[in-house]
C-alpha cells in the first residue's frame, strides 16, 4: 500500500485508507506519500502504533529503526511498501509494486492513495496509462478534499474536465464513492478489488472533506466555499461511524481502549533509545 497526506486534520482520508485496506490481505502492497500522517494507512495495515510513533521519533525500534522519520516508512511485513513526501512520487513506484505482483503471479495486488492535487501530476496519467497496457493489478485511490493547498479545482481544471472519461480513455476503470461514508467505502472497493486482481486496474475517487488547514490544527476558513464548517461537521466521517454503532457501551469501550493504545504508544516511543 502506499499513499499521500493524512494528517490528524483529515478524518476523510484515514477513514478512506482504513476501509480500503480491510479489503487487501497481508501480502497485498500499500504506498503511500507522506508517512507521517499516514496512520489510518498503517494501521489499517496491521503495523503496530508503538513502531509508527517510535519511529516518528527517530528511535531504534521503529518501523525503520529510526532511519527513515516521518516521510520514509515502510514495513514490508505487513505490506506497507514505504512512501514519499515528494507530490505524486508515490504513483509511479507503486505501479512498478503491481509490475511485480503480476510477474510472481500470487494474486496480489497493489493500492496507493493519493490527493486530487497531486492526481493532476504528468507521472500519474503516466503511471495509469502503462498499469493500463500491461494490465497491472495496481488500485489508485484518489482522495479529493475539493483543495490542492488552497487551490480550489476552479482555479486548476476546465469546468469540462471529466475524470471518468480521462480515465476510461487511458484504459482503466473509474468508479466513484462518498468518502464520508465508511461502509460505502467498504462496498465499493470489494467490489472491484475483484477485478483488480484479475488484471484490470481501476481508479476509485473518493471526495472527503479537510476540516483543518493543508499543514496543520489551523482553523482558516478564507478559502472556504463548498465545504464550510457547518457542512464539514454534518458530513464528518468519524460522527457517521459513531451513528451506525447501535451500543452506546460498545462504542465508549472502542474508545477507551484505542485512546490507551496510541497514548501507550507514544509514552513507549518517547523513552525508545537511540539508533
Amino acid at each position: 500500500i502506499m499513499s499521500n497526506e493524512t494528517r490528524s486534520n483529515r478524518s476523510g482520508t484515514v477513514k478512506i485508507r482504513v476501509r480500503v485496506v480491510v479489503e487487501s490481505p497481508n501480502l497485498d502492497a500499500l504506498e503511500s506519500r507522506f508517512a507521517p500522517n499516514d496512520l489510518g494507512a498503517v494501521l489499517g495495515a496491521a503495523l503496530l502504533a508503538t513502531r509508527h510513533a517510535t519511529e516518528i521519533y527517530g528511535k531504534r525500534d521503529g518501523c525503520c529503526r529510526g532511519y527513515g522519520g516521518s516521510m520514509h516508512m515502510l514495513d514490508r511485513s505487513v505490506g506497507f511498501m514505504g512512501s514519499t513526501p515528494i507530490l505524486g512520487s508515490i504513483v509511479p513506484i507503486a505501479t512498478g509494486s503491481a509490475f511485480q505482483q503480476k510477474v510472481v503471479g500470487d494474486g496480489s495486488i497493489s493500492v496507493v492513495f493519493f490527493g486530487d492535487g497531486a492526481s493532476e501530476e504528468g507521472v500519474i496519467y503516466e503511471s495509469i496509462n502503462i498499469a493500463a497496457v500491461m494490465k497491472l493489478p495496481i488500485l489508485f485511490v484518489i482522495e479529493d478534499n475539493l483543495h490542492c493547498v488552497n487551490t480550489p479545482p476552479s482555479q486548476r481544471r476546465s469546468p469540462q474536465f471529466c475524470r471518468g472519461m480521462v480515465y476510461n480513455g487511458l484504459g482503466v476503470g473509474y468508479v466513484h464513492a462518498d468518502g464520508n461514508k465508511v461502509d460505502e467505502i467498504y462496498a465499493v472497493s470489494n467490489s472491484i478489488i475483484k477485478f483488480v486482481r484479475q488484471g484490470e486496474p481501476y481508479v476509485l475517487h473518493t471526495k472527503t472533506y479537510r476540516h483543518m488547514a493543508h499543514s496543520g490544527p489551523i482553523r482558516d476558513e478564507s478559502a472556504r466555499i463548498e465545504d464550510t464548517e457547518d457542512i464539514r461537521n454534518l458530513h464528518d466521517p468519524i460522527r457517521y461511524v459513531e451513528d451506525m454503532c447501535l451500543d452506546a457501551a460498545i462504542l465508549a469501550g472502542i474508545r477507551e481502549s484505542v485512546t490507551r493504545h496510541v497514548h501507550d504508544a507514544w509514552i513507549a516511543a518517547k523513552e525508545c533509545p537511540e539508533p
